[in-house]
C-alpha cells in the first residue's frame, strides 16, 4: 500500500534516511558537530531578511497598486473635466440658440400684433363700407321710385338718365368695395394665422433646446459631483500611499540593520571558520581522527547530484565541482563523517536540508545531467578542489578568510 502513497524517489529516499540513522545510530562513535551560536544566528538572521524581503516587496507592491489606482483615478478626473468643459460649451451654446429663438419669438410677435392691428382696421373698414351701402341702398327704398322720376322728371329727361346711370354705379361700386374689403380682410386673417403657426414652430423649438438644456445641465451637475467625489478618492489615496510608503520605509530601515548585523554575523563566522580550519588542518597533518572512507554507490551519486542541484543549479559547471569537492573533501577529513550520506545530512550543514528543498528535489527527479555529471566525477577521485572544506553564498566577503570566488560563491 505504501506505493499508493509515495513516488519510487520518495520511498528510496526515506529508505536512504532510514539506513543512514540505523548504520550511524549504532555503528559509528563519531559525534557530528552541531551548529554553532554563530551560524544559528546568521541562519535566523538569513530568514529574517528574507522575511524582510518579502515584506518589503509587498510594500512596494502595495504602493505600486495604490500609485496605479491613484493613476486612473487622475486619468479619469482629467476625463471628467474634458467632460464638464464640452458640456458647459454646449450649456453656452443652447444660451445662445434660445436667446436667439426668443428674439425671434419676439420678432413674430411684433408682427402677430401689426397683422392683428390690420385685421382690426381692415374689419373696421369692411364693417364701414358696409354700414354706408346699407344706408345707400335704405334711402333710395326710404323714397318711393315714382317721386325720384317726378324730381328727376321735373330736371329733363336727359337728365333724368344720366342720374340713374350714376346711382346704379354707385351701389356696383359700394358692392365692390365691400367685397375687396372682405378679401382683404381674409388675407390678413391667413397672414395672422401663418405668423401665429410659424411663432407656435419657434416656440416648440426653443422649449426644445430649454428641455435640452435643462438635460444637459443635469447632465454637468452630476460630471461635476463626480469630479468632486474622484478628487476626494484621489486625495484619499494619495494618504494611502504616504501610509503604504511609510510602511516601505520602515521596512527597508529594518532590512537595512538587519543586513548590517547579518554583516557582523558574517564576520564573527570568518573568524570561527578560520580557526575550525586551522584545527582540521592541524589534525589532519598530524593523521588524527581520521576514519574510513565509506565506498560511494548510486544512491550517493543521486544525493550528490540534487545537493550540487540545490546550492549550485545556477552556477557554471566549475561551481558545481566546487560543491561537490568540499561534500567529498569533508568525507575524506577525520573530522567530519566518512561518508557522503552522512557528510550531506549532518546537522546544521546544509540549508537545503533543513528546508526540505532537497527531499523536493529528490522525489521529483529535478537535477540537472550538468549536477549529475559534478557528482559523479568527484566521487570517481577527479577532486579540482582539494582545499575546500566550505563555501557561502554570504553578501559579504569574509575578512580573515582566504577565500575562491567561484561564480557567485565563495569557497575557503
Amino acid at each position: 500500500m505504501l506505493k499508493n502513497y509515495f513516488p519510487k524517489k520518495r520511498i528510496k529516499l526515506l529508505i536512504l534516511v532510514l539506513a543512514f540513522i540505523l548504520f550511524f545510530g549504532q555503528t559509528q562513535v563519531f559525534v557530528y558537530a552541531e551548529k554553532t551560536a554563530t551560524e544559528q544566528k546568521i541562519e535566523e538572521q538569513n530568514e529574517k531578511i528574507d522575511d524582510l524581503k518579502d515584506q518589503q516587496e509587498a510594500a512596494e507592491e502595495a504602493v505600486e497598486k495604490l500609485e496605479a489606482v491613484k493613476q486612473t483615478m487622475e486619468n479619469e478626473l482629467s476625463n471628467l473635466n474634458d467632460d464638464l468643459g464640452t458640456l458647459s460649451s454646449s450649456i453656452d451654446n443652447l444660451e445662445t440658440a434660445i436667446r436667439k429663438k426668443q428674439a425671434q419669438i419676439d420678432e413674430k410677435q411684433a408682427q402677430i400684433d401689426a397683422a392683428a392691428a390690420d385685421l382690426e382696421q381692415s374689419i373696421e373698414d369692411c364693417n364701414r363700407q358696409y354700414e354706408d351701402m346699407k344706408k345707400r341702398i335704405r334711402f333710395m327704398y326710404e323714397h318711393s321710385q315714382g317721386s325720384i322720376y317726378l324730381s328727376l322728371l321735373g330736371t329733363g329727361f336727359s337728365n333724368f338718365l344720366s342720374k340713374s346711370e350714376y346711382i346704379k354705379e354707385l351701389t356696383a361700386y359700394d358692392r365692390k368695395m365691400l367685397e375687396e374689403y372682405k378679401v382683404i380682410t381674409k388675407e390678413v386673417e391667413e397672414k395672422k394665422a401663418g405668423l401665429e403657426a410659424e411663432q407656435a414652430e419657434l416656440v416648440a423649438a426653443k422649449n426644445e433646446l430649454t428641455g435640452l438644456q435643462d438635460e444637459t445641465q443635469e447632465q454637468k451637475d452630476k460630471v461635476t459631483a463626480s469630479i468632486e467625489e474622484t478628487r476626494a478618492e484621489i486625495k484619499e489615496s494619495m494618504e494611502d500611499i504616504e501610509d503604504a510608503q511609510a510602511i516601505a520605509d520602515a521596512i527597508e530601515e529594518q532590512l537595512e540593520e538587519a543586513i548590517a548585523k547579518e554583516v557582523e554575523l558574517e564576520k564573527q563566522k570568518a573568524a570561527e571558520d578560520a580557526a575550525r580550519i586551522a584545527a582540521i588542518k592541524a589534525a589532519e597533518a598530524a593523521n588524527k581522527n581520521r576514519a574510513p572512507v565509506v565506498v560511494s554507490d548510486s544512491s550517493d551519486a543521486e544525493l550528490l547530484a540534487a545537493l550540487i542541484y540545490c546550492e549550485a543549479g545556477g552556477e557554471p559547471y566549475e561551481g558545481q565541482l566546487a560543491v561537490g569537492s568540499v561534500v567529498m573533501n569533508r568525507v575524506r577529513s577525520g573530522s567530519f563523517p566518512n561518508s557522503v550520506s552522512g557528510v550531506i545530512y549532518q546537522s546544521g550543514q546544509f540549508t537545503p536540508v533543513s528546508s526540505g528543498r532537497l527531499a523536493t528535489v529528490l522525489a521529483n527527479n529535478l537535477t540537472t545531467d550538468s549536477c549529475r555529471r559534478a557528482a559523479n566525477s568527484v566521487l570517481a577521485g577527479n577532486i579540482p578542489y582539494p582545499d575546500y572544506l566550505y563555501f557561502r553564498s554570504a553578501r559579504v566577503s569574509l575578512p580573515g578568510v582566504a577565500v575562491t570566488w567561484i561564480g557567485n560563491q565563495q569557497f575557503y
